[in-house]
Parts: structure tokens; C-alpha cells; sequence
């Protein structure tokens, strides 16, 4: 997979085409812009959002995995606990009730113990996790193994990774990894929503390498990134990041 360039009206006209693959202004894209990420506690969103750092433009991969993962708990009522409760007294009244009756020839309580009727515990709502994307990258070679295949997947992961510097003998100065803007788009520049994700974390990247190796770097690799949206997930959630584009274009306060 090299950098080519191909014209259209796209602003980011650096590409990364698997090779042998032609490409149309409906082919879609796969666009990936990372920024700097800078935690906040009196920002909104918990971060102040940096400039667009670099972009890279993929071919939409043919498949994609969306992620919604809500969580429901089965919660013990006091009716439950109760039922726990009458059930070993229920048996104690058993046995008494056998002792006297081997004893006396009569039972001492009735010949029944009220449980009182069943009640199912509820399925109750907890709380829904942060919206993931999944999806395989292709890379293969043009020119040079190193920079078409090895060097864009090693930036990727570089950015995925927090950074360590020293700011002095004393002082050590952590970064925090990028968030990134993921986006589909035509080849003539149209938003696809398919995925549209403001910001978001590269929380996982897994390279597989393929031979054969040219100069010690593969000629072809898959990629495998999950994304994790940042935001939320709400029913409204498209609606409320629209809202916040429009008030960052006209130059309102960032959420």
C-alpha cells in the first residue's frame, strides 16, 4: 500500500489503496484524523480538543463491526430475601412437625407453612458502555516495503501509545495518546454517516504482518483497530453532536 495520489475534490488527497485495487469517486473512504488530546476538568466533554495533527485516508474495509453493549442486572427484592428466610424455617417446621408426630402421635402446628406466592426478581437497567468500532485495514506494497506497508501502521500505533519525556533531571512529563476523528466519505468528498465518530480512542490496534519481506519489512499487513466513542450513547446522541457542531462553527465555547 503506497501513498498515492488521486484527483478529486478531496482536501486530503493522500491515500492508502491496497495495490491492484481501482478506485472511482464512489469508492468509499475510510478517513482517520488524529488530535491532540488534553484533559480538562472544567471542559464539558472532561478534554480540551487540539488542531488536527495528521490525516490518513483509507479504503473502507468490506466489513465493519459496530459495538453497543448495554447492562441489565437482576436485582434481589426484599420479597427474595424473605423467601430465602421462610424456606430454611419451613424446613425446621418439617422436622418439628416429624418429631412430634413420632413422639406424640400429632402434629404440633398445622399441616401447612405459608411461603406466599412467587415474585420473579426484576430485569433492571445499569448503565451502557461507550460505542465501538471494529474493522481490518489492508496494506500491501507499491515501491518500498518500509514506507508503503511498516512506517504508516507504525505512526498509527505510535499515536495510539502515550509518550514519556523528561522535562528536567526532576520532572517527567507524560503525554497522553491522540483521539481521533473517524469519518467514511465518497471519493468526490461527500460525508458518509456510516461512521461518524467526533472523537474517539484507538483502544486497540493488531497488526498481522505478511510475507514475503523485502529489506526486513512485510510486503502486506491487515490491521485490526477498535475505536471507542468518547461521547456517551443516547438515543438523541446524533441530534446532540450535531447541536455541538453548529455552536464550534460559529464560534461558541467547545463542549
Amino acid at each position: 500500500m503506497a501513498n498515492k495520489t488521486i484527483k478529486t475534490t478531496d482536501k486530503y488527497p493522500i491515500k492508502f489503496i491496497p495495490n491492484g485495487i481501482s478506485v472511482s469517486k464512489d469508492t468509499l473512504w475510510l478517513r482517520i484524523t488524529a488530535k491532540e488530546f488534553k484533559p480538562s476538568v472544567i471542559a464539558r466533554g472532561g478534554y480540551n480538543k487540539g488542531a488536527p495533527i495528521e490525516t490518513f485516508s483509507f479504503l473502507m474495509p468490506p466489513t465493519l463491526a459496530y459495538g453497543y453493549t448495554h447492562e441489565w442486572e437482576d436485582l434481589t427484592t426484599i420479597a427474595g430475601a424473605v423467601r430465602e428466610i421462610t424456606g430454611e424455617l419451613s424446613k425446621q417446621v418439617a422436622v418439628l412437625q416429624q418429631t412430634a408426630q413420632n413422639s406424640f402421635g400429632t402434629p404440633i402446628i398445622g399441616d401447612s407453612f405459608g411461603l406466599g406466592q412467587k415474585n420473579d426478581a426484576p430485569f433492571t437497567y445499569l448503565n451502557t458502555q461507550r460505542f465501538t468500532v471494529t474493522l481490518d485495514v489492508l496494506f500491501s506494497v507499491y515501491d518500498n516495503a518500509k514506507s508503503d506497508v511498516f512506517d504508516p501502521i507504525k505512526k498509527l500505533i505510535d499515536m495510539s501509545c502515550p509518550e514519556m519525556g523528561h522535562t528536567s533531571a526532576f520532572s517527567t512529563d507524560i503525554k497522553f495518546p491522540y483521539v481521533f476523528e473517524v469519518g467514511t466519505y465518497t471519493g468526490s468528498d461527500e460525508p458518509s454517516h456510516l461512521i461518524n465518530l467526533r472523537d474517539a480512542a484507538l483502544t486497540q490496534i493488531t497488526p498481522t504482518w505478511n510475507g514475503p519481506y523485502i529489506g526486513g519489512y512485510p510486503t502486506s499487513a491487515s490491521v485490526n483497530l477498535t475505536f471507542v466513542d468518547i461521547y456517551p450513547v443516547y438515543r438523541n446522541r446524533d441530534a446532540k453532536m450535531a447541536e455541538i457542531e453548529v455552536k464550534e462553527k460559529a464560534g461558541s465555547p467547545k463542549q
